[in-house]
């Protein structure tokens, strides 16, 4: 399986968001959906989280020791964007 480009990554996730913008996306739920790394998917995502078109944010009980699991969801210019702020 090839990796996925970081642009289409950003654009699908942001895309999923804004047509269910109540969900939120785990780590996996974006490897799965999308592909890629797990370990990636930050990194993947990092603009759009800086533009504020996604909100990241950390689950507490973490999935490894030492690294907390990260939740994805709409940010508020994408929720602006589609309406709903």
């Amino acid at each position: 399986m090839s990796r996925p480009h970081r642009p289409r990554v950003q654009f699908a996730v942001c895309l999923f968001l804004a047509a269910n913008p109540e969900e939120s996306l785990w780590t996996t739920d974006i490897v799965a959906k999308f592909g890629g790394n797990p370990k990636h998917v930050g990194e993947r995502l990092r603009y759009a989280i800086k533009q504020g078109y996604i909100a990241k944010r950390q689950d507490d009980e973490g999935y490894l020791p030492g690294r907390p699991r990260c939740v994805y969801s709409a940010g508020p210019e994408l929720l602006r964007a589609i309406g709903r702020a």
